[in-house]
């Protein structure tokens, strides 16, 4: 769809039809997108990012890119799967927390955030936290909430 003429043209209407501030949207996209045709979706971030929506590489770890990729990536984002946070707050799970420290300083190194998904305890927040990870998502924060809830949780609170 990304690659279809008319999606840019969509995502402008959609932006105007409910007076969206670009800046707060970002568009996900599955690791194994970036792998399909990354010419074409250079051509399709660069128009998206000409409206100041950012891109974010949905799942990192699990797909088909390795870190080499990520230099060429014209992502904004770098979302870290949950596969790689399961335990990582234990000693004994050394090759998470490396793994997941070292693509936060890589990432970091190039100018792109990170999210890390997944985490659903408080040791797992912690030692994310402490790899200076941008962005953390998973149940340890919240479940996902319709607009009402997440209203009545966070702005009313």
């Amino acid at each position: 769809q990304m690659l279809d003429e008319s999606f840019i043209d969509f995502v402008k209407q959609t932006l105007n039809q409910y007076n969206l501030p670009p800046a707060h949207i970002v568009l996900e996209l599955t690791e194994s997108c970036f792998v399909t045709d990354m010419e074409a979706l250079k051509e399709a971030f660069r128009l998206l990012r000409n409206l100041k929506i950012q891109i974010a590489m949905d799942d990192f770890g699990t797909g088909y890119s390795s870190l080499g990729m990520l230099s060429q990536s014209p992502a904004d984002i770098v979302k870290i799967d949950r596969l790689f946070i399961t335990a990582i707050g234990d000693k004994e799970n050394e090759f998470n927390r490396s793994f997941i420290g070292s693509v936060i300083q890589l990432c970091h190194r190039v100018g792109i955030s990170v999210c890390v998904e997944g985490v659903e305890r408080k040791n797992e927040l912690d030692t994310v936290c402490s790899l200076e990870a941008d962005c953390i998502q998973g149940y340890y924060i919240s479940k996902p909430l319709l607009q009402e809830e997440f209203e009545k949780k966070f702005w009313e609170a």
